[in-house]
């Protein structure tokens, strides 16, 4: 065997290895879409990304999480505490035992508010996360597991076990299976696909092309010897964490 056909096999296992889940997923797809030709219909499609958008943008949070070297436990519980505060601020005026009666109905532009609240939610969480993690030298499983119980525990006291409903029409907007443009139009895409796309397109820029991006994948690869080569690893890692939370609060806004 010559050294270009080392090489090659070297080039193929490491493609192989790179790409290889894709490889497989295109081939399921490919199966069953002979097996059943609806499956690649556009309207399945559109359907199976709605469904899993959700946890698509939790996915992207702990995608950066794991880079990272670190595991976060308590997404769910962030998401579910993030999406009653979200909806709580969201309630249409006129519904009865709402738990902030002195609000206005955040409609229109005005939504931004409850949005806003509720990332400031999901955000400080995932720092908190962050902080235990860097600061105090807690594994993250072991951070995460009690933020685990925390926020899920503050979520039945804040909902006082009941659920939160009649929210805004533009706050339900963002869960959407069409978007109306005017009265005639309206997207092909459904709300909740195009805000996972914008997610992962940020995500993408983030690590690809932004010094945090770089920090994380230095942390991940060693992070001995990223710290000696002047990463501020303890304030990475509460980014990370706070960037989960972020998306987990994303997440909730789509799924409240």
């Amino acid at each position: 065997m010559t050294k270009i056909d080392v090489n090659k096999k070297v080039r193929a296992g490491q493609l192989l290895s790179k790409y290889g889940i894709i490889v497989v997923l295109f081939l399921m797809v490919a199966v069953i879409s002979v097996i059943n030709p609806r499956f690649i219909g556009i309207s399945n499609i559109t359907n199976v990304l709605t469904q899993s958008s959700i946890y698509g943008i939790m996915a992207l949070g702990l995608t950066f999480i794991i880079i990272a070297k670190g595991i976060d436990l308590s997404a769910g519980s962030i998401l579910a505490l993030s999406g009653v505060v979200y909806a709580s601020v969201a309630q249409a005026a006129d519904v009865a035992g709402k738990i902030y009666p002195d609000l206005p109905a955040f409609n229109g532009i005005l939504v931004i508010v409850p949005i806003i609240v509720c990332i400031i939610v999901g955000t400080s969480l995932g720092a908190i996360n962050g902080a235990l993690v860097a600061k105090t030298g807690i594994p993250a499983f072991i951070a995460t597991l009690g933020m685990q119980t925390i926020a899920r525990g503050l979520t039945l006291i804040y909902t006082q076990g009941k659920p939160i409903s009649n929210l805004t029409e533009s706050a339900k907007a963002f869960g959407a299976s069409k978007i109306a443009i005017g009265e005639t139009f309206e997207l092909p895409i459904p709300a909740p696909v195009l805000v996972y796309i914008l997610m992962i397109a940020i995500s993408w820029v983030l690590l690809n092309y932004t010094r945090f991006g770089k920090y994380i994948y230095a942390i991940g690869g060693n992070i001995k010897a990223a710290e000696i080569s002047g990463v501020n690893v303890a304030k990475t890692q509460i980014k990370v964490f706070a960037f989960g939370g972020f998306m987990f609060a994303v997440a909730a806004v789509v799924f409240a």
